[in-house]
């Protein structure tokens, strides 16, 4: 699956399926699986620096999501629930730290 392309750490799936632990992922890889769509301020030669981990939530559906580059760090949550409705409604990326576009799809469909 989608889980083996990438670096693990305990990444388990619980009773229902769901992502349970963390996963670590690299822009790059991120920017040639296209869930990034655009990265600001942070050249294409850059992208190996920025980092991804995603760590499931004890709420079923709720990621936290950890990003850095360059010295910097970011942290958000992402709820699957929000991502389905904005996929429903028909809008196809979001931006996150004002750095990095995701393709909502392909992100729904990393995290699911």
């Amino acid at each position: 699956g989608v889980l083996s392309r990438f670096k693990r750490n305990k990444v388990t799936a619980d009773d229902q399926g769901l992502l349970v632990g963390s996963i670590k992922y690299s822009g790059y890889k991120l920017k040639e699986k296209g869930v990034i769509v655009k990265v600001e301020t942070v050249s294409t030669s850059q992208l190996k620096l920025l980092t991804f981990v995603m760590t499931a939530m004890p709420e079923p559906g709720h990621f936290n999501v950890k990003g850095s580059v360059l010295g910097n760090s970011f942290e958000d949550e992402l709820v699957l629930a929000d991502l389905l409705q904005l996929q429903y409604d028909g809008i196809q990326t979001i931006k996150m730290w004002d750095l990095a576009v995701l393709n909502v799809n392909l992100l729904i469909f990393l995290i699911n």
